[in-house]
C-alpha cells in the first residue's frame, strides 16, 4: 500500500513538472531536454505499472505471466527514454578537445 501512495505522489510531482514546464511563454517548449525526458520516463513507468503492482498479489501465476509483459514493455520504453536523455545531456555538455595533446615531461628549470 505504501508503494501505491509513493507512486501517486510521484505521478502528482510529474504532472506538476509538466504543468510548470509547459506554461505559455514566448519561446516554444523544448521536449528534447534531458530533464524533460527523464520526467517522461519516470511518469511512463510509474503510471503503466501502478495498477499491475497493486493487483499482483491477487493474480494467479498464469495471469501474472500474461500481465507481466506490461512491466517488461514499460521497462524497455523507460530505459530507451532514459538512454536518450543521458545521450542528449552528454552531447550538449561536451568539453572542447584540447588543441595541444603533447605532454611536457621536462622540469620547469630545464626549459
Amino acid at each position: 500500500m505504501m508503494s501505491a501512495i509513493a507512486s501517486v505522489i510521484i505521478i502528482i510531482l510529474c504532472l506538476c513538472y509538466f504543468i510548470v514546464s509547459m506554461k505559455p511563454t514566448l519561446e516554444p517548449v523544448n521536449v528534447l531536454t534531458p530533464l524533460f525526458l527523464i520526467v517522461v520516463a519516470i511518469f511512463i513507468y510509474v503510471t503503466s505499472t501502478l495498477f499491475l503492482f497493486l493487483i499482483a498479489n491477487k493474480l494467479s501465476a498464469k495471469e501474472m505471466e500474461n500481465y507481466w509483459r506490461i512491466n517488461d514493455i514499460s521497462n524497455i520504453l523507460t530505459n530507451i527514454i532514459l538512454a536518450t536523455a543521458f545521450y542528449l545531456y552528454k552531447s550538449k555538455n561536451k568539453k572542447p578537445t584540447p588543441e595541444n595533446n603533447n605532454v611536457d615531461f621536462t622540469i620547469p628549470n630545464d626549459r
